[in-house]
């Protein structure tokens, strides 16, 4: 005599081969975790940098060559301004400045104020 099919027992097998059969398949599927968070905070201050020195570079180019002030903070004396400027470039989050005495000096962009062709006021 042929046994009448039962759902509930063929679903309490499935269920069992089902949780029996779990671990080893989740050890076989990779994990990937993805995390909502921003990125270091010193990375993104070295991009606004990088930016800002960019930003001063590209403003030299555009201004004329005669006459041309920058005037930046220091922390030991306040601000100064360095005239005569033969050219400025950009690296990374620091301006390289070449002044007409042929002197090389390296700024903070963060640091620097101002880049203009009006003499500052003493």
């Amino acid at each position: 005599m042929k046994t009448p099919f039962r759902p509930l027992s063929f679903a309490a097998a499935f269920l069992f081969v089902a949780c029996a059969a779990a671990p080893v398949f989740a050890q076989a599927v990779p994990r990937i975790v993805t995390v909502n968070t921003p990125p270091p905070s010193g990375a993104v201050i070295q991009a606004e940098s990088e930016a800002i020195a960019r930003g001063f570079e590209e403003a030299y180019r555009l201004i004329s060559h005669k006459g041309v002030f920058i005037t930046y903070s220091r922390p030991d004396s306040g601000t100064t301004t360095l005239s005569g400027i033969r050219q400025v470039r950009a690296t990374g989050g620091v301006l390289l400045i070449t002044t007409g005495r042929g002197q090389d000096i390296a700024i903070p962009a963060r640091s620097v104020i101002a880049i203009t062709t009006e003499r500052p006021a003493s």
